[in-house]
């Protein structure tokens, strides 16, 4: 038969005979999603040559024998997702040579056999979110080197070794690791992965980042550490992280931004840290952050700012959205001249003062300073506005507009 594809999604299947799909040595897509398999046995597939992708997802799966995959020596994808699969074993995958994603989520595994993915060369996208895996055996990853996606989110890992990523220093570029238990990074943990580009722990319980932690990560661009319970940034976690563009820190316990805090992050673009209890920012707090053009510091506890952006030359966002402020002080934006965007929604402020903002030539077009305490539009107030085009102070307490308020 030249049949190519077939479909079997939806049905009532709980068995696969050893001998039934022998005559279709032609197939190349095999859809067996949303039935009622328990078990798959040796040789199932063995005479599917060039079957290159095949969905198992959401039956009952329990169990793989060794042999289950045998003969698929073109199989480009191996869908398993939503099974009761516990245990990867041995053999399982050794004919998968040709392999490029392999998807295992929404399972219940426990355990992976540290050579279960030995023949596994071509890996590039491994998918384990949502089972129930403690720890990485030690060499699991020894032969990896096309894996460059992996996610293993929402498990149950407590720490994080340096074994758990070995052999994988030269491919890995993302990782998700977010939804687990992890309390503790320390400087060996990811200091193979010289390749990773992106990498998100959010939603953990990591309380603390000791002295470079992020050791090996030199080509990181994006760390998500949000939703987990950091107290105190360290700025010595980051010395080896110069090419950050992207750190997000939403949702932590942090209360005072230290001098220097960010001076190794030179490359940073987008700082997002709302959501913390942030009361107190320390001069020069954002020093040595040339090219940042976004800062987020939505919903923490800042009463005043003290010249914290002045040097912030590329500063283009900034979110101040649900603090505690009370003035915009003058010369707090002095040299942020590429700014387009001011949101300080939600504050108490009564008052803008005089020079707040210092640039005649300035790329202002929208400020948001609506639920604040302002009483007074004074005249010339905005006048070196010259780009604005949205300014927005509904819901303050404004009971008189003075004369050139808006001049310009």
């Amino acid at each position: 038969p030249l049949l190519f594809a077939l479909v079997l999604e939806k049905n009532n299947l709980k068995e696969i005979q050893r001998d039934v799909f022998d005559e279709l040595r032609n197939l190349d897509r095999l859809n067996l999603d949303d039935n009622k398999l328990v078990i798959l046995k040796n040789e199932n597939f063995v005479n599917l040559k060039r079957l290159k992708y095949i969905f198992l997802g959401r039956n009952q799966i329990e169990e793989l024998e060794d042999n289950s995959f045998k003969g698929l020596i073109s199989l480009l994808e191996l869908h398993l997702n939503h099974n009761k699969l516990k245990y990867l074993s041995r053999h399982l995958f050794n004919d998968l040579t040709n392999l490029i994603y392999l998807n295992l989520y929404s399972n219940q595994i426990e355990a992976i056999d540290s050579m279960a993915f030995l023949n596994l060369k071509k890996v590039r996208i491994l998918h384990l979110r949502f089972n129930k895996i403690i720890k990485i055996e030690s060499g699991l990853f020894n032969l990896s080197k096309s894996l460059e996606i992996m996610y293993i989110s929402n498990n149950q890992f407590k720490d994080l070794d340096f074994y758990t990523f070995y052999g994988l220093e030269q491919c890995l570029q993302l990782l998700y690791v977010t939804n687990n238990n992890i309390e503790y990074l320390n400087r060996n943990t990811f200091k193979m992965l010289r390749s990773l580009k992106e990498l998100y722990l959010t939603y953990n319980k990591i309380f603390f980042l000791d002295d470079d932690c992020f050791n090996g990560l030199v080509q990181l661009e994006t760390l998500y550490l949000d939703n987990n319970k950091i107290f105190y940034l360290n700025n010595e976690a980051f010395i080896q992280t110069n090419n950050l563009k992207n750190l997000n820190l939403q949702n932590n316990n942090i209360g005072t931004l230290k001098s220097n805090t960010f001076s190794y992050l030179k490359n940073l673009v987008i700082l997002t840290l709302s959501g913390n209890r942030i009361d107190k920012i320390e001069q020069n707090a954002f020093e040595n952050l040339p090219f940042l053009e976004e800062i987020d510091l939505i919903d923490n506890y800042i009463i005043n700012f003290e010249n914290d952006f002045k040097n912030l030359l590329n500063l283009k966002r900034f979110y101040g959205i649900f603090n505690l402020i009370q003035k915009v002080k003058e010369n707090l934006f002095v040299n942020c001249l590429n700014l387009t965007m001011i949101n300080v929604n939600r504050n108490q402020i009564y008052i803008f003062e005089k020079n707040w903002f210092v640039g005649e030539h300035n790329k202002i077009s929208e400020i948001y300073a609506s639920e604040n305490k302002l009483g007074t539009i004074k005249g010339y107030y905005f006048v070196i506005f010259k780009n604005l085009e949205i300014l927005d102070l509904n819901k303050n307490k404004i009971s008189s507009i003075e004369n050139n308020a808006f001049f310009n």
